[in-house]
């Protein structure tokens, strides 16, 4: 039994994608076995072959005797880099059922940086932070005066009818037409905008039962759709 693995596109994994590996394994065993691909990887990053997550049981496939015809099977793996180190290796082991039969394979990856924009990002922040702060005190102090002349305005009102005696009668005509004249037409709202907004899904929704055993909302976020469609 023979097994390799070679990334599929050599050199440093572009930031926020996965490393594309192909496992080929090859079997001239004179009997049907039970053989089974476990991963072994850095703190943080996640290893999946076939679309299906390869936890600590590996996963499991068998070849019929090949000692006429070698039996060949191809897995495609992806390396996800999750909130590890940049620089690592990763093994692969496939091992028989009885364990006479193993063949490992130990792959070192490089994934690229994340941009280096953390001083600009902290700058917009405390610039934006003071803007908030300063328009919020320009606020109070705005409501606060008209608050004051408001006030003002009303004492000074009252004064002024408790000396003066109110006018009998209806307004007259002239105070009318200038009343509806200058009442502000209705603005019909219209909810187009708020129809065309959205939020962008980070990921499926979670089933009832919470996550599943052993994931992590990374790793729901990436492949949780698949758990539901029933492929992982």
């Amino acid at each position: 039994m023979v097994m390799t693995a070679a990334a599929s596109v050599p050199g440093i994994v572009n930031y926020g994608t996965a490393a594309s590996i192909w496992v080929n394994h090859t079997s001239s065993s004179t009997i049907t076995e039970q053989y089974t691909l476990t991963t072994s990887a850095e703190e943080g990053w996640q290893v999946t072959c076939d679309k299906r997550l390869v936890n600590s049981t590996g996963i499991q496939f068998e070849a019929t005797p090949g000692h006429v015809t070698p039996q060949f099977h191809q897995k495609r793996c992806e390396v996800l880099n999750l909130n590890g180190p940049l620089e690592g290796d990763v093994s692969f082991v496939v091992s028989s059922g009885d364990g006479e039969l193993k063949s490992t394979q130990v792959l070192t990856l490089m994934f690229e940086a994340p941009p280096d924009d953390e001083p600009f990002g902290s700058a917009v922040m405390v610039g934006g932070s003071i803007g908030v702060f300063a328009f919020i005190g320009l606020l109070v102090f705005m409501l606060r005066g008209k608050r004051e002349e408001t006030e003002s305005l009303d004492m000074d009102d009252h004064e002024y009818h408790k000396e003066v005696a109110p006018i009998a009668g209806p307004p007259t005509s002239d105070r009318i037409n200038q009343t509806n004249s200058s009442a502000p037409a209705p603005v019909e709202q219209s909810s187009h905008v708020a129809n065309e907004s959205g939020v962008v899904p980070s990921g499926p929704p979670l089933p009832e039962s919470g996550l599943p055993a052993g994931w992590t909302e990374e790793q729901w976020t990436y492949y949780g759709q698949q758990y539901l469609d029933g492929t992982l």
